[in-house]
């Protein structure tokens, strides 16, 4: 191609081609003209896309509430990544389309809401207060801008009206609450027998013919995963900080243009009563509304009742009615416009004229007023050190990521020539399987698909630029490489033997469970007097309930709930493992007697316990109705979901 613009022009016009090519080469190097999106559609809704790096996000996030809900149980190897993947990508075009119905419909949370779960947000407060600075720096921090992530806010939010909105329409009534009494606290008349595994240990014998046949006939069991070792270059304030001194006056000269902006400005702690009133409201709904409120100020300025009292007997914004009307500390800008103008010239402790916002018309009071404060020089000093080196440090990675990308690119069957042309040293991992490591760049799931992708582990090329957080890049290729494998018999002998033994007791208490209930049901035993046995104990709870799960472990209670109730005078029995069977653990053999089941009943509740049970009814009749409307929105939507971008 080059030859051939090279035969055709001439002059003039040759430079003109040259000096626009050369622009988009200045800018992005030439890495980039090889390069595919980083960031793909995976879906598109309705014209809207849904990108790679926001299923990611949302993936990373489901995966850590499933490892804080199973704890200890958590096992990464039991769960599929493309499961995971799909089931996020279906919530986030569900999302989607319910946003879309609800923004296309004129529903947008208002900026109050937004307001609210920003201040109330853990994360940008210190000690226990919204942080206006501490909001930034954040969002800073993870390269979002403030109008980007409200923006991100309002849409979830909206999300969530349209979700309450749907929910409103769901109701219980008394039948179905008296069946829910009687499913919910029904109690059981329990007693089980375990049957100990470890008493049954010594008849179990393990014989090198049993531990070979079981290593042939489960060989995959044993495998060990392929692992790679990484070498790899990286850009960050480790490798790249220069070392040089800030100097006092440097400090000094950034302190003045901070101070204002680190100080606290000046805070105020809001009351309101607030009467919903559309955007598009005619004067004389907006007198009216005006009217109601200063008949409400005159009443609560006459003592007829507090302040506290009206938010929350007429307020319409049902979060602050609740607290008496406490919106909490807000500082200027938070809630903008009249609201704001107006809740910081009021005197503590004075009832504002009604206020007219697009949320509403509101009365304000203040009840109290916390003074602007400015931090020191020296309070600060040192954040300000570490602030302007890691400026200068982004600085320095910002001018070297694209020849990083570019030399890496160049020189596919080494990092050596990237390394050395910026200075760098090449690094190297230990060894990690697909599960990633503990610590180090191996701990990161980025590397960690990076590494055993085809390019990288197939190929033997360097990665493509990995951006691990803000002001840290690496580029990595594959070192060394282990496959996966079955190690011989020799050396996972132990372990095989340890299965054997473990299938054998499993299946001799089972064996001894089933003998002991048969000795009941046709031998007409008493069940109590099985106990005798030598590694059999009982456990009499009598009756229990649902509730008793910290007295009854969770699989006894579980099966017997399941169990069919015994005609009157009779027990039933049933047998289960007490525990999955683990490697290298036998399972103990629980024998449940079920002697009877009394359905619950609303009476003798709790008020808290009746109004606990109608509201886990309401949220599944909420539920229910929105999936419904959910199904509704997303069968007329129009869906393409990009299934080889997952």
């Amino acid at each position: 191609m080059l030859q051939a613009i090279k035969d055709r022009t001439r002059g003039w016009v040759a430079y003109v081609i040259i000096a626009m090519l050369a622009v988009p080469f200045a800018f992005f190097g030439v890495y980039s003209y090889f390069q595919p999106s980083s960031n793909p559609a995976v879906a598109d809704v309705n014209g809207e896309q849904i990108k790679r790096n926001e299923l990611d996000q949302t993936v990373s996030r489901q995966r850590e509430q499933l490892r804080r809900q199973l704890g200890e149980d958590f096992d990464p190897d039991q769960i599929s990544d493309e499961r995971l993947r799909r089931r996020a990508l279906e919530q986030l075009v569900d999302e989607l389309v319910l946003r879309t119905f609800a923004e296309d419909h004129g529903m947008v949370a208002p900026d109050g809401v937004v307001a609210r779960r920003i201040r109330s947000d853990s994360r940008f407060q210190e000690n226990g207060e919204f942080s206006r600075q501490r909001y930034r720096d954040v969002l800073s921090r993870s390269n979002i801008s403030v109008s980007e992530y409200e923006n991100r806010l309002r849409r979830n939010a909206t999300v969530v009206l349209l979700r309450d909105a749907v929910g409103s329409s769901a109701f219980v009534t008394d039948s179905e609450l008296e069946r829910m009494a009687a499913v919910q606290y029904q109690r059981r008349h329990l007693a089980w027998l375990r049957v100990d595994a470890k008493a049954l240990r010594d008849r179990v014998e393990v014989s090198d013919e049993r531990v070979a046949s079981y290593y042939e006939d489960n060989k995959q069991a044993f495998e060990r995963p392929q692992k790679v070792r990484l070498a790899y270059v990286e850009l960050s304030r480790e490798t790249l900080a220069d070392g040089s001194e800030v100097s006092d006056q440097q400090l000094r000269q950034r302190y003045e243009q901070v101070k204002d902006q680190r100080g606290q400005p000046e805070r105020r702690r809001v009351e309101q009563i607030q009467l919903d009133v559309p955007e598009d409201a005619s004067d004389q709904q907006l007198r009216e509304a005006e009217e109601r409120l200063s008949g409400i100020r005159d009443r609560i300025l006459g003592g007829e009742l507090s302040f506290g009292e009206a938010a929350r007997e007429y307020s319409e914004d049902n979060l602050s009615a609740k607290q008496g009307g406490e919106i909490g500390l807000i500082s200027p800008g938070d809630l903008g416009g009249a609201f704001d103008d107006t809740a910081f010239e009021l005197d503590k402790g004075r009832i504002s004229e009604p206020v007219r916002t697009s949320s509403g018309v509101h009365l304000i009071r203040v009840t109290e007023i916390k003074p602007a404060q400015r931090p020191s020089f020296d309070a600060i000093k040192g954040e300000l050190r570490e602030a302007i080196i890691d400026e200068r440090v982004a600085k320095r990675i910002a001018d070297r990521t694209t020849e990083l990308k570019n030399e890496a690119f160049r020189n596919q069957e080494s990092l050596t020539p990237a390394a050395n042309a910026l200075g760098l040293e090449v690094r190297e991992t230990d060894w990690f399987d697909e599960g990633g490591a503990d610590s180090g760049i191996a701990a990161n799931e980025a590397i960690v698909s990076a590494a055993f992708s085809q390019r990288v582990l197939q190929q033997r090329r360097n990665s493509k630029l990995i951006e691990l957080s803000d002001n840290r890049r690496v580029v990595v290729r594959v070192r060394e490489h282990k496959p996966a494998q079955v190690p011989p018999l020799t050396e996972v002998r132990d372990e095989v033997a340890e299965r054997v033994r473990s299938d054998q007791l499993a299946e001799l208490t089972r064996e001894r469970g089933e003998e002991l209930i048969k000795r009941v049901e046709e031998d007409g035993e008493r069940f109590g007097s099985l106990a005798q046995g030598d590694g059999i104990s009982i456990n009499e709870y009598g009756w229990i309930s649902r509730q008793s799960r910290g007295e009854v472990p969770r699989s006894i209670l579980a099966t017997a709930f399941r169990m069919p109730a015994p005609g009157d005078g009779d027990t039933s029995l049933k047998g289960t493992l007490l525990r999955p069977q683990e490697r290298g653990e036998a399972a103990d053999y629980a024998v449940i007697a079920l002697r009877g089941v009394q359905d619950g009943s609303l009476e003798g509740l709790s008020d808290q316990q009746r109004q606990s049970l109608r509201q886990q009814l309401q949220r599944t009749s909420q539920q229910s109705g929105l999936d419904e409307v959910t199904a509704a929105l997303r069968e007329a939507a129009d869906v393409t979901i990009h299934d080889g971008r997952l």
